[in-house]
This record gives C-alpha cells, sequence and structure tokens, in this order.
C-alpha cells in the first residue's frame, strides 16, 4: 500500500506482526467481531478449490480468515496475498502455522497494476488496505483478474467511522504529545551519566540532565490523564521508562540505539495515521469507485457496514459478468 518510496513505515509495521492495518483501539476495526463474521459468511458461501487473491494483504489478515474458513468447512481454498510492502507474514505473526501455510504471500506487488493474467481468480478481497492505493485503477485491474462469474469484495475505510475519527484524534495531539522533546531529554540524560561514568562529565550536570528527562515523563502523564484511551501516549512512556531504567543493566550506548529505534517508531506510527485519515472514502468517492467496477464488467454495488450508530466501513461486493 502507499507507493515504494512511502512503504518503509508499513514495512515497519509488519515486521511488528500486526494483523490490522486500521491502528484503531476499537477491535471492531481490525479482525474481530461483526467484520470477521461478515467475511465467515462471504467465504462460507465460495465453492471448494476457489482461487483468492488478497489485494494489500499486509500481514494477511483476510487472507487467514479465508484459510479458517476453509479449515471449518472443510474446503481447500487456493488462496494468495499480495502487497506492496516486502511482506513475510511467517516470520513475524503469532498465529496457528498450520493457517500461515496455507497462504502464499507475495511482497512489491502494486495494486494498480497486478502481475497476473486476465481471469486469473475466483474471488479477489481487500480490506483495509486497497484504498490506500486508490480505488479506481486497483479496482480496474482487481476485475481485469477475476474470472468471469468471479466474486469481489472490498471494506474500505469511510470518512466518520471509527478508525478514522480515531486517527484524527490521535492526530490532533501530536502538537502535544513532543516526542521529539522526550526522546531528546532522554538522550541527554542517557549521555550526562555516560559521561559522569567515564569522569568527563560531573554529577550535577547529570542529575539536573535526569530531572528534566522525570519532568517530561511527569509531563506525558498528565496528558494521559486528559485522555485515558490513547494508546500512543501510554505506549511510549512506558517504551522511555524503559529505556531509562535499562542504564541498571545495559551499555548506555546500546540503550540509545535504542531510543534511535523509538523514535522512529513513532514517527511511522504518525505516518501510518496521516495515510489512514487520508485514505478513508466518502460515500461520492465509493459510488465513484462502484461505477468504475460496473464499467469493468462488474455488477457492483455498495453499503455502509454499521455497528449499532458507529460507522465501522464500507463495503463494496459484485460479480463479473
Amino acid at each position: 500500500m502507499g507507493d515504494n518510496e512511502n512503504s518503509w513505515f508499513w514495512q515497519d509495521y509488519w515486521q511488528q506482526g500486526q494483523l490490522a492495518c486500521c491502528l484503531s483501539d476499537d477491535l471492531r476495526a481490525g479482525y474481530d467481531g461483526l467484520l470477521a463474521e461478515t467475511w465467515t459468511d462471504f467465504f462460507a458461501r465460495l465453492t471448494d478449490r476457489a482461487s483468492i487473491l488478497d489485494v494489500c494483504t499486509g500481514n494477511g489478515g483476510t487472507a487467514i480468515l479465508a484459510a479458517k474458513a476453509a479449515r471449518e468447512l472443510s474446503r481447500n481454498f487456493d488462496i494468495l496475498g499480495v502487497d506492496l510492502a516486502p511482506i513475510d507474514p511467517a516470520a513475524h505473526v503469532k498465529i496457528d502455522p498450520g493457517l500461515i501455510r496455507a497462504i502464499r504471500f507475495q511482497g512489491g506487488v502494486d495494486a494498480a497494476a497486478l502481475p497476473f493474467e486476465d481471469d486469473r481468480f475466483d474471488v479477489v478481497t481487500s480490506q483495509f488496505g486497497i484504498e490506500y492505493a486508490g480505488l479506481d485503477r486497483p479496482g480496474v485491474e482487481a476485475a481485469r483478474v477475476l474470472k468471469n462469474g468471479g466474486r469481489l469484495r472490498f471494506v474500505v475505510h469511510a470518512t466518520k467511522g471509527i478508525a478514522e475519527e480515531g486517527a484524527r484524534h490521535e492526530l490532533a495531539l501530536v502538537p502535544t504529545l513532543g516526542s521529539a522533546r522526550l526522546h531528546e531529554a532522554l538522550r541527554r540524560a542517557l549521555m550526562a551519566v555516560e559521561s559522569l561514568n567515564c569522569g568527563q562529565g560531573t554529577r550535577p550536570e547529570a542529575e539536573r540532565a535526569v530531572e528534566h528527562f522525570i519532568g517530561e515523563i511527569e509531563d506525558l502523564d498528565n496528558k494521559l490523564k486528559d485522555n485515558p484511551n490513547q494508546a500512543t501516549i501510554l505506549t511510549l512512556g512506558r517504551r522511555l521508562l524503559r529505556l531509562f531504567e535499562a542504564m541498571e543493566t545495559s551499555a548506555i550506548p546500546d540503550i540509545l540505539r535504542e531510543v534511535d529505534a523509538s523514535e522512529r517508531s513513532v514517527e511511522a506510527h504518525l505516518l501510518r495515521l496521516e495515510a489512514l485519515a487520508a485514505a478513508a472514502s466518502t460515500e461520492e468517492e465509493i459510488i465513484a469507485a462502484v461505477n468504475t467496477l460496473i464499467g469493468a464488467g462488474v455488477d457492483a454495488r455498495h453499503h455502509a457496514l454499521t455497528d449499532g450508530p458507529d460507522m465501522l466501513a464500507w463495503v463494496i461486493e459484485g460479480r463479473k459478468g
């Protein structure tokens, strides 16, 4: 998902072993609950030996649901998950290895230029992925590789949906989060302690640097009281405290490298949130995508997937021919 120069922050995410790309604390926006039930119903309608292409698969959340359905139904599905990022779910995802082995994965695949012949697959799917590549050209490509009579199903982020609103709320906190300031305060504390240990610094200098870092962490705690459900703030504080306390057992140069990695991880997370907010689709955009699919030979339609008053996603479904 995304273009090649920006795919690094998705690669970072998938290597953490994540399944859902929605980044939401609300599990309804991932591969649990109602969304999983809709996929289970969809896969249950497929015949034995159906070939499935999951586009923008990430670590294979939807593909894994297909593999689970095949197992429960005693059917064999030929499942291929593709993504622009260099994915390797077998190395990073902690899940039943048998499910992962039931899926073939291929990285480096652009959803807007699928490297497959026409009429190749019985089914093309995507959840919270294809919209990052733009719906129009990937939709045409999905229609091209779909067999006549084949089925298509996309689950797409919605503007004012729970994932998009969560992303925008978290992004609004960025100016007050102060990630760069926090990481720099920890670096200075670590370097001051290292200088003291090497006989090059003074104890008052080290104490001032440590006190400044502790003050920054206390300020972060106060922000958490105002935003108790913000996992980014909670995770960042715990991570930096863990690195600070690691001085007791680890070499400070090693800890400094982890601080650099932590700062890059926060940057990647914020870039993913920005990408999600930008990719979320209005109903007008969904209607345009449906019309593009119709023009490509797919009898497509859309509906909103909701849970009570909450918007979870747009769903586009159709059959070719």
